[in-house]
């Protein structure tokens, strides 16, 4: 068995618990994190927040590893979650998708 050091933190602040989101919105993109995270001390941070005008920011960001040859990344996940944003947010969201490095960032904001 192999052990794996990995800084995983989950904040949400000021969040109003009456908001709602489309289900699974935000999976795509934790799950994608946990697949893609660098091993050897990697990390994991999500913070889920709103402001006074019910805005809803996410972000997630990881550290990247050398992705191993039995991973293969089609794209989809995130290909669908930003269909799935348009459909049910239209002109409601603003999806920034960014790697820098050996970081990988997602930030979300979905406004009400």
């Amino acid at each position: 068995m192999r052990y794996i050091n990995l800084d995983v933190r989950f904040s949400y602040e000021d969040m109003d618990l009456s908001q709602k989101v489309a289900p699974l919105l935000f999976e795509v993109f934790i799950s994608n994190a946990f697949k893609y995270v660098k091993t050897e001390s990697g990390y994991i941070h999500i913070r889920l927040y709103s402001d006074e005008d019910n805005a809803i920011y996410f972000t997630c960001e990881n550290s990247i590893g050398r992705k191993s040859p039995d991973i293969s990344s089609t794209k989809s996940g995130i290909y669908n979650v930003t269909q799935r944003l348009h459909l049910i947010y239209p002109n409601k969201h603003d999806l920034k998708i960014e790697e820098t490095g050996d970081v990988f960032r997602v930030s979300l904001i979905i406004r009400n």
